[in-house]
């Protein structure tokens, strides 16, 4: 039996056994647990190292992608024609470009020497901002911050501290940080040199191109004017040929000498035609000739050119037709006498190659499917067929070709043959491409020629026009009735002797008594001597021209209603409204067609008695513009322009006659007056006419009274009024 120590002293050491076994495997536990985290700190080790061995790989790509990025950006600044400099926000360059290095000669080591403002002259540098209390700051970049931009052209400093010889185009703006820090400026310089010298030359040659443009304006001025005064001088001894053959073809004649004088009427005849053809050409080359645009009558034109026909037509022994097609429209609006232009000389054509047979003119609607014949439209396009055929001699081919160029015709026996200098045809083409259309010839060799031409106008369903019959040709075979004429006393004003012994002997044929001044002084004196039915007056006199001598007349008492007529070679376009605003009545060019200038006469001195009833209508009318017209030609061009002149004067002239009235002065009324009735009986306004040349001869004693005043002002805006609603409907 075990004694109670020896029990007690076992226990002991069990237990004592049992808690050290406890605390070694607690060790070997805590050794074990120590070895697991080692293990796994060996094994994240292993992975950090492994990371940082691919981001040291990645960001060796990343830097070398970076240096390939700079290379070739680098490439793209040396590739550029500009300077590129980046500059600090200290204004220390700290990058340039190949051109930089070039142009300049900075190499790249002393670019971090380089300061902005040291490439930039002086001068520039002058005038650049810079606020800030720092002197040391740079004035470009200072300038750049607060302006957010640079742009001057100069010249930049070189290395060597001269100024290049190029100018450049200098630029300037701010870069900054993805954080949005202002990192410093980028500045380009591009070389100008070569643009602002070929500005220069540009200019140059704008310059020179100005001058030259005016020479050759004033060489077309000189030469429309040479044509001008060539023209006059020609006219002026080609109106005494032109007149005195025909004087001479009046008197007893041998067989030869008829002849010979009939040669000599169609030379100068042809001679005049060439210069008119001549004087065309050069206005449709020069682009001076302009269209009319008026209102006229087809039939009327049509009846012109038979008239101007009809003497070869007959002499030829020819049949000649004139065919208007019902559908076609005659009241018109367009040119007339470009129309007749173009058709004489067409038809002047057909009938001087052709001797025997017939020639035709035909005019038909070119569309007619097209026109509305229902329309309320009052104006509307027209586009007429003009057709003129001929039995005559006919062309080839080849000659069709070159029909059209001017100075040429069929071939060199035809000029020989039948004269003229091939202008007409080419005229022609280009008169009716002013009229929108165009012209076509066929012709076959020996049989005949059919020229065909088109030509737009407006077609005017209500003009105010009368429809005229188509003529037939008894109507031009003798002279208009001048039975009047005889015994009238007539004065010819003219500087030169021969044209009035021509038309002296002219009118000496038909019964008129004739008397001669050669000056405007001269014929002055004759009219304060004697009283005369008619006057001639040319134009172009020395000393006093035929403008200054009526104004001068119209002031005298036999002058003030005596018919005037113009005569001179000018033929430009606005002589009649100069020979009308002067107080003349009417215009004829030289050479003088005599039975123009009878026609003429005859209309000015001819004038049906009026009843007192016609007469009392007449002044309750107060606008007859077919008066006016008939004076003037039908020329609805002139005609217009005067009347729109006279309403844009109607302020100031009811001015002048308030004042007039208020002056109290007999002569500056009777003067006004005056003027106001020969305006207003030029533009048909007869009514106001007779109330000023009344209060004219009332002014002889009397002042025009306030009641006298408003009547006549009353008659004024009424004549306005008419005058206004008549441009609405004929301008």
């Amino acid at each position: 039996m075990t004694p109670p120590k020896v029990m007690n002293s076992t226990q002991q050491l069990a237990s004592e056994n049992e808690q050290l076994r406890q605390e070694i495997e607690a060790l070997y536990a805590a050794a074990e647990a120590r070895e697991q985290q080692l293990l796994a700190a060996t094994h994240a080790m292993d992975e950090i190292l492994l990371e940082m061995e691919t981001q040291r790989n990645t960001l060796k790509r990343k830097n070398k992608q970076l240096l390939e990025l700079n290379a070739y950006i680098r490439s793209i600044n040396d590739a550029m024609n500009s300077m590129l400099v980046v500059v600090g926000v200290d204004g220390l360059v700290t990058q340039t470009n190949r051109v930089f290095t070039e142009d300049l000669g900075w190499a790249d080591e002393e670019l971090p020497d380089i300061h902005i403002d040291s490439l930039f002259p002086h001068s520039m540098l002058t005038n650049l901002s810079n606020t800030t209390a720092d002197t040391q700051e740079s004035k470009v970049v200072s300038t750049i911050t607060q302006s957010g931009h640079l742009e001057l052209e100069m010249p930049l400093i070189r290395c060597n501290g001269e100024l290049t010889h190029a100018v450049y185009l200098v630029k300037g703006e701010q870069f900054y940080s993805h954080q949005g820090k202002l990192q410093g400026i980028l500045l380009t310089a591009t070389d100008i040199s070569e643009l602002r010298q070929r500005e220069v030359a540009l200019k140059q040659s704008e310059i020179a191109l100005q001058k030259a443009k005016a020479e050759a304006d004033a060489a077309n001025q000189a030469k429309g004017d040479f044509l001008a005064n060539m023209s006059h001088e020609i006219r002026t001894p080609l109106n005494a040929i032109i007149g005195f053959t025909k004087l001479c073809l009046h008197s007893n004649l041998s067989t030869k000498q008829r002849g010979y004088l009939n040669t000599v009427d169609v030379a100068s005849h042809s001679l005049s035609h060439l210069i008119n053809d001549v004087l065309d050409l050069s206005k449709i080359e020069a682009g001076k000739l302009t269209m009319e645009n008026v209102p006229f009558n087809l039939h009327q034109v049509l009846s012109n050119v038979r008239h101007v026909m009809w003497f070869d037509v007959s002499k030829r022994g020819l049949t000649f037709d004139l065919l208007v097609d019902e559908d076609v429209n005659p009241l018109l609006k367009g040119d007339p006498l470009r129309l007749q232009q173009v058709l004489v000389n067409v038809v002047g054509n057909a009938i001087k190659f052709t001797d025997h047979g017939s020639v035709s003119v035909t005019v038909k609607n070119k569309d007619t499917d097209d026109i509305d014949k229902e329309s309320d439209n009052p104006t509307r396009p027209q586009s007429l067929q003009f057709q003129i055929t001929d039995t005559g001699i006919g062309m080839t081919a080849p000659q069709l070709d070159r029909l059209f160029n001017k100075y040429h015709q069929a071939d060199p026996s035809t000029t020989r043959r039948f004269g003229g200098t091939g202008l007409g045809l080419s005229i022609s083409e280009k008169l009716v491409n002013l009229m929108n259309g165009d012209i076509q010839i066929q012709s076959i060799y020996g049989e005949g020629t059919q020229v065909t031409f088109y030509a737009c106008f407006e077609s005017v369903s209500d003009s105010g026009q009368t429809d005229v019959p188509l003529p037939q040709p008894s109507d031009y075979t003798e002279l208009p009735n001048v039975n009047e004429l005889s015994g009238a006393r007539v004065l010819v004003v003219d500087d030169n002797a021969i044209n009035r012994e021509m038309i002296k002997e002219l009118l000496l044929s038909l019964g008129m008594w004739v008397e001669q001044a050669s000056s405007g002084q001269q014929a002055l004196e004759a009219i304060e001597s004697h009283p005369y039915s008619v006057i001639l007056m040319d134009l172009s006199m020395t000393n006093m021209d035929g403008i200054e001598t009526t104004q001068a007349l119209r002031k005298l008492d036999l002058g003030k209603k005596v018919p005037v007529i113009a005569l001179s070679a000018n033929t430009s376009e606005n002589i009649l409204e100069t020979c009308l605003n002067a107080g003349m009545n009417d215009y004829l060019p030289k050479p003088i067609d005599f039975q123009r200038l009878i026609q003429v006469i005859a209309n000015h001195m001819t004038k049906p008695e009026t009843s007192t009833t016609n007469q009392q209508e007449i002044v309750e009318q107060v606008f007859q513009p077919e008066h006016a017209l008939q004076r003037l030609g039908f020329n609805y061009t002139v005609y217009n322009k005067m009347l729109k002149r006279f309403i844009d004067q109607t302020d100031q002239r009811l001015q002048t006659l308030q004042e007039a009235h208020d002056s109290r002065d007999l002569a500056v009324q009777k003067h006004i007056f005056h003027e106001l009735k020969g305006i207003t009986a030029t533009l048909g306004a007869d009514k106001l006419s007779m109330l000023c040349g009344s209060l004219e001869a009332k002014c002889q004693s009397v002042s025009v009274d306030e009641e006298t005043l408003f009547e006549v002002v009353s008659a004024y805006l009424d004549l306005t009024k008419e005058l206004t609603e008549y441009l609405k409907t004929h301008s």
